[in-house]
């Protein structure tokens, strides 16, 4: 089974997004931190991550480097409002790490 790291700062949100993602056929695994998130990353080596803006102990930016300087590179979504809703993910190009035009609704 597929696995989705999903790295929020809200865990009912991430719960609510995880059941959702449970339901495409992913295994869904939570990190509420940085540090959990490249501990679950290395753990798991989940396909894809979803990431809030910012967490707990720092930015979605900052848990990129990380990612990288650890030499992982998996596909990973940027949750962002649009119509005033949460549930949107801008997709990262793993390769050049800059936001492509794909977004993923997790309705």
């Amino acid at each position: 089974m597929k696995r989705v790291l999903i790295v929020e700062s809200d865990m009912d949100y991430a719960i609510e997004t995880g059941i959702r993602w449970g339901r495409k056929g992913f295994a869904p695994i939570f990190a509420f931190s940085i540090r959990e998130a490249v501990a679950e990353t290395r753990l798991q080596e989940p396909e894809l991550i979803l990431v809030n803006q910012s967490l707990r102990d720092s930015s979605r930016n900052e848990f990129l480097k990380e990612l990288n300087n650890s030499g992982y590179y998996v596909q990973t979504g940027i949750r962002v409002k649009e119509d005033g809703l949460d549930n949107k993910y801008i997709l990262i190009d793993k390769s050049e790490r800059i936001v492509i035009e794909e977004s993923i609704d997790t309705e």
